[in-house]
């Protein structure tokens, strides 16, 4: 599957502009422990398997879907592995920001092969073998193959520099509860939950709403996840940063 129908009559009014949009990355071995991979058409990349959450789809549903879309090859999501944002701009200028949750899957079946116009190459390849592949991927792999129990993120005040490969540390972020942002539709956005040293749970009534968790808020394009979740006041007075 190409371009999703609604980001092209998005792109009819933005052009090129920067888009911020919620997408899935797939890190599938092998019985052999080999990591399957694509050499994308656009750029001649190789990659993970990649792309985006359609509209009312769940982020493990469309790992599935876009493995099976790609290469043929039948997954089952076993650990959400990292959730980061990354810049890209497209050979043909169009950018995006991608709120991307890495998925580590397990190979069910199916023969790898190109299996749409959106790859020119599918290959599995040992982990002390891969080609060359952008800081993203990198990450997504690494995070994947690493023994943790938790979602990898980076760390409060980080920024990304896809070029430099670095993730370096800036100064803190301001409050996401002070944030306004007028509404211009759907966009990623972030929850946080906060707990007090007595296991209370901090929850806001909103006016004409229900109970929630604490501050949600859109996710604004070249913010961390970690970072949108800062300085989330609790109804003590005391403050939270991300931990998982």
């Amino acid at each position: 599957m190409g371009v999703p129908e609604y980001i092209q009559r998005m792109r009819k009014h933005v052009g090129h502009d920067l888009l911020w949009l919620p997408s899935v990355s797939a890190v599938v071995r092998n019985d052999a422990g080999e990591l399957l991979l694509g050499k994308r058409a656009d750029d001649g990349r190789w990659s993970v398997v990649s792309g985006v959450v359609d509209p009312g789809e769940q982020p493990a549903t469309a790992v599935v879907r876009e493995v099976r879309e790609e290469t043929g090859v039948d997954v089952e999501p076993v650990r959400l592995a990292s959730v980061v944002s990354h810049p890209y701009t497209y050979p043909n200028g169009d950018r995006c920001e991608y709120l991307n949750l890495g998925f580590e899957c397990r190979w069910l079946g199916g023969t790898a092969r190109v299996n749409d116009d959106e790859s020119e190459a599918v290959e599995w390849f040992p982990p002390d073998r891969l080609p060359n592949l952008d800081a993203h991927a990198r990450l997504v792999i690494a995070q994947a193959l690493a023994p943790a129990e938790r979602a990898y993120f980076l760390p409060v005040g980080a920024v990304w520099d896809d070029h430099a490969d670095v993730r370096r540390p800036v100064a803190p972020a301001p409050s996401i509860v002070a944030r306004d942002r007028p509404a211009r539709g759907p966009h990623p956005a972030v929850d946080a939950v906060v707990g007090s040293p007595a296991s209370r749970v901090a929850l806001t009534r909103m006016v004409a709403a229900s109970w929630g968790t604490r501050a949600p808020d859109r996710a604004a394009p070249g913010d961390l996840v970690a970072r949108c979740g800062i300085a989330v006041p609790d109804p003590t007075g005391h403050e939270r940063g991300g931990v998982r």
